[in-house]
């Protein structure tokens, strides 16, 4: 993210509002298509490791269109809603927490 902004579609994102996609690819042999791309965040720190800005959002298991077959960590829903938004510091700090490891993030 930037500026509230996707990093390829440069589509923009306020939390508490719910997105929908009227196309989307559910063909699980592409990798990338027509829908609301969604990942892991372990996937978006990789991805963007320049990144400092990200959403966490919530979906239903229903609104899932495809999780490609060759996937590490992305996959496009249909229907999402922004939770909030989390800088590259709390980011960390949540997967350390999944994981139960205490030291915090510093940058």
């Amino acid at each position: 993210m930037k500026n509230g902004a996707s990093p390829y579609q440069e589509d923009q994102y306020e939390v508490g509002k719910e997105y929908s996609a009227n196309e989307f690819d559910s063909n699980e042999a592409n990798l990338c298509g027509n829908g609301l791309n969604v990942a892991t965040l372990t996937w978006c720190l990789k991805d963007s490791f320049r990144a400092d800005e990200f959403i966490e959002v919530e979906f239903l298991a229903g609104d899932i269109v495809a999780i490609p077959y060759a996937t590490d960590g992305k996959f496009r829903v249909k229907k999402l809603k922004v939770l909030q938004q989390i800088n590259r510091k709390e980011a960390i700090n949540l997967l350390r927490e999944a994981i139960g490891t205490k030291k915090e993030a510093t940058n």
